[in-house]
């Protein structure tokens, strides 16, 4: 069960982000986009006043006496900083854990020397029930052996993928088991460090069904490579049917 959208389908040599499959995910990518098209106007007309002065040689043009052209330049960077500000503020309010949300799931990740440790916790038949596995990745050569026909992603693959609904709340509780990791999963906006000690919570909401791709973000240790995510976002009645 692989979105084909993901992972070097969904953009051209790396020069895009990744497909999202989240709201929060989707917002950050069009804040992206619209503070680059922001960047672009800024150095378009920064280059253009230097091209301007240096084809003049600053013979015929005199800024000595232009003092509302001084003004002019002086607030026109704090406008543009409040725009930008103001919408990442909104954006990181809305990644914040939304508190009157009951989730559906719960997914515990412990970072381990080199490893993932999970437990999903669902309610079904009127009660709690969980499940609690290791997760190693798949040595190489071995990847290829785990979608069929379908190829493999190298140091990305597992044995035990993180398996969630689609469409429903998910909290994800993160901490670490030795030393610091980073549990990041970008197609999903969720970067959270595994602390010792700590338990760090988020929400987030699978929108797309399919395998989704993430390593450890924090450089934990020489095997640091070798501790990748994988989720795999499946139908909410297949999803419970791992608790009977």
């Amino acid at each position: 069960m692989r979105n084909n959208g993901f992972f070097g389908r969904g953009f051209v040599y790396g020069l895009k982000l990744q497909k999202a499959t989240s709201p929060v995910m989707r917002e950050a990518i069009s804040f992206h986009d619209e503070n680059l098209l922001v960047l672009g106007v800024i150095a378009f007309l920064v280059g253009g006043c230097i091209v301007l002065l240096w084809q003049t040689k600053f013979n015929s043009l005199d800024f000595v006496d232009y003092k509302w052209l001084e003004v002019g330049w002086t607030l026109l960077p704090v406008f543009v900083l409040i725009g930008l500000a103001l919408p990442s503020l909104e954006l990181l309010y809305y990644m914040d854990s939304p508190s009157s949300v009951t989730p559906f799931a719960t997914l515990k990740a412990i970072g381990r020397q080199w490893y993932w440790s999970y437990e999903i916790r669902a309610f079904t038949n009127d009660k709690v029930e969980s499940i609690t596995y290791d997760s190693y990745m798949l040595p190489e050569g071995q990847e290829n052996e785990t979608d069929g026909d379908l190829a493999g992603f190298r140091l990305l693959e597992v044995d035990n993928p993180i398996f969630l609904p689609r469409g429903e709340y998910i909290r994800l509780l993160v901490t670490g088991g030795d030393v610091i990791h980073s549990f990041c999963i970008p197609t999903l906006g969720v970067k959270v460090d595994a602390v010792p000690g700590r338990l760090n919570q988020i929400y987030f909401f699978p929108l797309n069904l399919g395998s989704f791709y993430g390593q450890c973000s924090e450089l934990c240790g020489a095997n640091h490579r070798f501790m990748p995510i994988k989720l795999e976002v499946i139908p909410t009645n297949i999803f419970l049917k791992f608790f009977n």
